[in-house]
């Protein structure tokens, strides 16, 4: 696990020497959010456009939090949880996304969701009866 936080920490601080906005999402977001977990792997999603798209995903990626005792950026939990509905919808058989909806449900048990915005969305996502059937 060691080898986990320090390769966390060589791409926070690469990223900030670097000036590159980035947001940490997929297990190690859903671990901030809900409850802790890993996959031993790092998703991160980088800026790689100009300036103005770069303010722009600074400014939508208010939420900041820390990893290996480093500050860092996470997906938002209302988008993580979108995502995470698109995952469970894309997945065949259901029942190999039960991690997914575990993620979901402990987002929603330990963080503040917008809920209305995320029922607004999935709708639009086509995943609204999965997010209801979880929430049940």
């Amino acid at each position: 696990m060691e080898a986990f936080y320090d390769l966390v920490k060589r791409l926070v601080k690469g990223f900030e020497v670097a000036g590159v906005d980035y947001v940490f999402t997929g297990a190690l977001a859903a671990s901030f959010y809900g409850a802790p977990r890993t996959t031993v792997d790092v998703d991160v999603v980088v800026a790689v456009a100009g300036v103005k798209q770069r303010v722009r995903l600074v400014e939508a990626l208010k939420r900041a939090g820390t990893v290996a005792g480093l500050s860092c950026f996470y997906q938002t939990p209302e988008e993580l949880i979108l995502a995470k509905l698109r995952m469970i919808k894309a997945t065949k058989p259901r029942e190999r996304a039960l991690k997914d909806e575990e993620d979901v449900k402990a987002i929603l048990r330990f963080t503040e969701v917008d809920m209305d915005g995320v029922r607004q969305k999935s709708r639009k996502d086509s995943t609204f009866s999965i997010l209801e059937e979880i929430l049940k």
